[in-house]
């Protein structure tokens, strides 16, 4: 559900699908959410909870910069 690289996808009827922007190739559109799932998938990791506070220390960039 987190998405996918793929040519062809065989989604269930009804699924939400969005588009690439008219302004963005085709490679900048898969690069564009690999940093926010990365992020996604630590902070699940962390068990992070509503209300408690943490320190985000460079956000200046992706995984690996």
């Amino acid at each position: 559900r987190l998405g996918a690289y793929v040519q062809y996808l065989s989604l269930r009827d009804g699924y939400i699908i969005a588009s690439i922007p008219h302004d963005l190739s085709f490679e900048e559109a898969a690069a564009g959410p690999f940093g926010g799932l990365n992020a996604f998938h630590f902070q699940r990791q962390a068990r992070i909870k509503p209300g408690k506070r943490i320190l985000i220390i460079g956000a200046g960039g992706s995984i690996g910069i």
